[in-house]
């Protein structure tokens, strides 16, 4: 269908984000630490100029894999998109 898998319940609002410093950049965007509902958090800010459809079909299977992975020290939690 063309559809992403992303559903609605994984979304963040925005507004419940706190950002902290910088910690990583690239092409399609930029890593910073920060806070959802007083949990350390990494968050993911995507350049909108650089997202296409293959970029988008990329990040579809980022999320679906980051939402199947077991808990692990050395593994990011996912809590939403």
């Amino acid at each position: 269908s063309g559809r992403s898998s992303i559903i609605v319940k994984d979304e963040i609002e925005a507004s419940e984000l706190k950002f902290g410093e910088e910690i990583g950049s690239g092409f399609y965007g930029k890593v910073f630490k920060g806070e959802w509902r007083g949990a350390p958090v990494a968050i993911k800010v995507l350049r909108d100029d650089k997202m296409d459809v293959s970029q988008l079909e990329a990040l579809d299977r980022e999320v679906n894999i980051m939402r199947n992975l077991r808990p692990h020290k050395n593994v990011l939690r996912y809590y939403g998109i």
